[in-house]
């Protein structure tokens, strides 16, 4: 199926599902190794880096 985005102010098409995470576009499709997967599953127990609770 696909979709269209605005990355960086480009308009590029993509040829991922819909439901993909948009951090896998970036990374795998766009190859913007930038964009890091935060946690895919919340876990209210698990501290954040700052502190706060997720």
């Amino acid at each position: 199926m696909g979709f269209n985005l605005i990355v960086n102010g480009d308009r590029v098409a993509s040829t991922a599902d819909p439901l993909t995470p948009l951090v896998d576009v970036l990374r795998e499709e766009l190859h913007l190794t930038g964009a890091k997967p935060v946690c895919r599953h919340r876990r209210q127990a698990e501290p954040h880096p700052s502190g706060a609770r997720g």
